[in-house]
């Protein structure tokens, strides 16, 4: 089964279909989970900050963006 939705994922998983490559952050709080040891994994994933068309030009959405790319090329240089 291939799917493209986290939920779906998740419910494909904790039924027993398979494996599924899930933020840490929601699969540590599912029991029925079990965790795989592995190499750390980078993905061809994008990340997306979406902004709506009204904030296109104000400061903070700019800063936010700003910091998020700062991150981004900071775990990539440390990879």
């Amino acid at each position: 089964m291939f799917v493209n939705d986290l939920q779906a994922m998740l419910l494909a998983v904790q039924h027993g279909l398979g494996v599924a490559l899930l933020p840490t952050a929601v699969a540590k709080n599912q029991e029925v989970l079990v965790g795989i040891p592995t190499e750390p994994i980078f993905t061809q994933n994008s990340a997306w900050i979406l902004r709506h068309q009204d904030n296109r030009t104000s400061n903070k959405v700019r800063a936010v963006a700003a910091e998020v790319g700062k991150i981004g090329k900071r775990i990539l240089a440390a990879s």
